[in-house]
C-alpha cells in the first residue's frame, strides 16, 4: 500500500467517512432470492440495498397449524385493504385510530382489528 493511500484511509477514518457501495444496474433491480434453490437474497430498507444469506434453512414441511395461521394472516390483510379502500369504512377506521394510542399506523390499527375478528 502506498503512503498516500494509507494517509487517505486514515483521514477518512478520522472524518468518520465510510465508503459507499454503488451496485451495478442489474443488482439495483433484484429483490428477494436470486433463484429458487439459492440462499442468497437482496433486500432494500430505507433506500439502502442489503444482501444476505439464509442460514439453517428449514428442513421440515409446514404444519397444519402454521398453514392455518398463514391463511388467517392473509385473510386479515385482504380485509384490511378492502376496509381502507371503501370510503365510509375508512372514515370510521380513521375515527377509531385517532381515539387510540397503541398503534402507530392506520394500517396496523385496522389490521389488528380485522385479525381479532377472525378469532
Amino acid at each position: 500500500m502506498s503512503f498516500e493511500r494509507a494517509n487517505r484511509i486514515i483521514n477518512n477514518q478520522k472524518q468518520n467517512k465510510m465508503a459507499k457501495y454503488i451496485p451495478m444496474d442489474l443488482l439495483k433491480s433484484l429483490h428477494g432470492n436470486v433463484c429458487g434453490h439459492s440462499d442468497i437474497y437482496f433486500a432494500e430498507r430505507n433506500g439502502t440495498r442489503y444482501t444476505g444469506r439464509l442460514c439453517n434453512r428449514r428442513s421440515s414441511p409446514t404444519t397444519e397449524n402454521e398453514m392455518a395461521m398463514r391463511d388467517k394472516f392473509t385473510q386479515a390483510a385482504k380485509a384490511t385493504s378492502i376496509c381502507l379502500s371503501d370510503a365510509t369504512e375508512r372514515k370510521t377506521a380513521i375515527a377509531g385510530y385517532k381515539a387510540q394510542r397503541k398503534y402507530k399506523t392506520l394500517y396496523g390499527f385496522v389490521f389488528a382489528r380485522e385479525y381479532a375478528k377472525l378469532g
